[in-house]
């Protein structure tokens, strides 16, 4: 089966809700791939349980076409739950995969560039799992940065208009309590403390877990309410990449107990 088969047998199997409900008692979270063909070799043998990823799947690295093979093939066998980033979107910097695939297949890198425009639009943007975790890969959405009194609703996560599923896709966390302007981008925004906290009220769950900023590697930030991870490390021009293999029966207080007993960092 080659890429455009695999990209369209995905879109036709992608969950219909933007935000999928998962119960599996033993997961593997993986950040950001940004085409990293070396660390998802090493991230396929080390995966237990249903495999998360959390989005950014090209872009940067010099291998989507083969990362992209191995992640629809997981996805497809079953073994894994892909979200989007960013990076599956066409209005993005950088963004080499459409100038990749025209390298590697002429003329017909279009016709797979538009299939995977179409998967991209039909995959789930965040999921909650076992209750106790919301995953996504930039974060909690400010309703625009007016966030006060009032938090995200369950209702708003489920099923996003266009701009709350962009801040899904964009955001990031800093330490303080209200949301900002994302300085670092130039767009969407921070959100901060009392945002992530509304969010886990509203969800019921114990922590927020996102990628985004590979860079980071894994770190809890927020006194535990969130957990950033990287899964790609030779595109960011560092050493090592992260996972998170959790296992529910074990239990977990916060970000920062969960990344103590669940959370693993490999050299490249």
């Amino acid at each position: 089966m080659d890429l455009l088969e695999l990209i369209d047998d995905a879109a036709a199997m992608m969950p219909k809700e933007r935000m999928v409900v998962v119960e599996e008692d033993v997961i593997t979270v993986v950040g950001d791939v940004h085409a990293d063909i070396e660390a998802l070799r090493k991230i396929e043998r080390e995966i237990e349980g249903l495999a998360i990823f959390l989005g950014d799947y090209a872009d940067r690295g010099d291998y989507p076409v083969e990362c992209y093979e191995k992640v629809l093939r997981l996805f497809l066998e079953g073994k894994a739950l892909l979200l989007r980033g960013n990076h599956e979107s066409t209005g993005v910097y950088p963004h080499q995969l459409p100038y990749q695939l025209r390298e590697k297949f002429g003329e017909r890198g279009e016709e797979v560039y538009e299939s995977l425009i179409r998967m991209w639009n039909k995959m789930p943007l965040s999921a909650i799992v076992e209750g106790e975790i919301w995953m996504a890969h930039g974060g909690v959405p400010t309703k625009q940065c007016r966030i006060h009194a009032e938090g995200i609703s369950r209702k708003e996560i489920k099923q996003p208009d266009d701009i709350t599923a962009l801040e899904i896709m964009w955001n990031d966390p800093w330490e303080r309590e209200e949301c900002g302007e994302n300085y670092n981008r130039g767009v969407m925004y921070f959100f901060g403390k009392k945002n992530s906290e509304m969010l886990l009220k509203e969800l019921g769950v114990k922590v927020i877990i996102r990628a985004h900023e590979p860079q980071k590697v894994l770190k809890a930030e927020q006194d535990g309410r969130v957990v950033t991870i990287g899964s790609c490390a030779l595109p960011y021009s560092i050493s090592e990449f992260a996972l998170l293999k959790i296992d529910f029966s074990r239990g977990f207080k916060n970000g920062v107990d969960l990344i103590r007993k669940f959370g693993s960092i490999y050299n490249v």
